[in-house]
């Protein structure tokens, strides 16, 4: 049996103990608490509205081209001039002079690897294709080989900025890189697997002209890298004034907003004229927004698993808590010695009130 002290002692000990185990349920449900908001933060309606919408905007502004008809805004066309202009002996205006280009190598067929007939109207749209504007081509018409040739090499990739730069806001655009490898021989005459791709998506629908096809599918232009910086503007502007800090969620409203954006535009073109418009600054920036999602959420992983190992170890720590706080009660045998603790306990409580009672 415990006398007054003892009992004394016991009692101040296990609310020191409660205490400690008070703190440490209280500390495990912070950790909890955080573990939680950040898996279920999220995206909004609002969030899922915004991306739609700047993806619709990017999508309109790479449909703006051949609107002719009507004497409509043409996108296309507005650029397409600034291109003759730097492509003229004495451009006129300033995007055209800053742009210049006439007479650079790059542009003026030699022995490159494939001879290019400028007497069928399919070759002159598509030039760029066969000569001296992929920058990976391996063969003698790379254009980083023929500017650096023509004007050294400190102007001429200066001079080839400018130029590719230059054709792409031509209507026909810039070629994909590497589509130089996809060169091939069809009975003795190089022929470039784009090109008869081109031909055959022409099959079936309102257009005639292999280079249009060509120019849809497989080239990049102007119009839809501005059309894909529209898109980024305002998906970049809506992420900074909503002070999202989740990468997950940035990267889910990028990815979304693009994807509606490149969708967008390729129905677009596909209702028109049977071919779909095939914007390819926007389809490289999905395939990036896709990669930086992965690599978020596989880290945003890793982070759990961590919280997680630290949760079943601050439960293991209360654990032992627990039981050392409970060691302190006196165990019996039976319920009869219970009662006689409990007995003590009483006479001991009650000498304690009286003690602390007298004068």
């Amino acid at each position: 049996m415990m006398n007054a002290t003892e009992t004394e002692n016991f009692f101040k000990k296990s609310i020191n103990d409660f205490n400690c185990l008070d703190d440490s349920f209280h500390e495990n449900s912070i950790l909890q608490s955080d573990c939680f908001n950040n898996i279920l933060e999220e995206l909004t309606i609002q969030d899922y509205l915004l991306a739609v919408s700047a993806g619709i905007v990017g999508g309109i502004i790479s449909s703006l081209r051949m609107f002719d008809e009507n004497n409509r805004f043409n996108l296309q066309e507005t650029l397409n001039k600034v291109h003759m202009d730097a492509s003229s002996n004495s451009p006129k205006h300033f995007l055209g002079k800053l742009f210049h280009h006439k007479s650079d190598w790059m542009d003026i067929p030699g022995d490159g690897f494939v001879k290019r007939d400028y007497k069928s109207g399919v070759f002159a749209g598509l030039h760029r294709l066969y000569f001296g504007h992929d920058i990976l081509s391996l063969q003698s018409d790379n254009p980083i080989y023929l500017m650096t040739k023509q004007y050294g090499i400190r102007r001429g990739v200066c001079k080839l900025t400018r130029h590719l730069i230059g054709d792409s806001f031509s209507r026909n655009g810039l070629p994909l890189p590497a589509s130089s490898w996809l060169d091939i021989n069809i009975d003795g005459s190089p022929v470039n697997i784009i090109d008869l791709a081109s031909k055959n998506a022409l099959k079936g629908t309102d257009i005639n002209n292999v280079s249009e096809a060509y120019q849809q599918l497989f080239t990049i232009k102007m119009q839809d890298i501005i059309s894909q910086g529209a898109t980024w503007a305002i998906v970049a502007l809506y992420i900074k004034l909503s002070g999202i800090k989740r990468k997950v969620n940035q990267s889910q409203i990028k990815l979304i907003a693009y994807a509606t954006s490149f969708f967008f535009a390729a129905s677009s073109g596909f209702i028109r004229f049977g071919i779909p418009y095939i914007n390819w600054p926007t389809l490289s920036m999905i395939v990036k927004e896709y990669i930086a999602l992965s690599r978020n959420s596989y880290k945003e992983t890793e982070e759990l698993e961590k919280i997680t190992d630290n949760l079943v170890r601050e439960n293991v720590d209360i654990e032992l808590k627990v039981f050392e706080f409970g060691s302190h009660f006196p165990s019996y045998n039976n319920g009869n010695d219970y009662i006689k603790e409990f007995d003590s306990g009483y006479n001991n409580f009650k000498a304690m009130t009286l003690l602390f009672g007298e004068d």
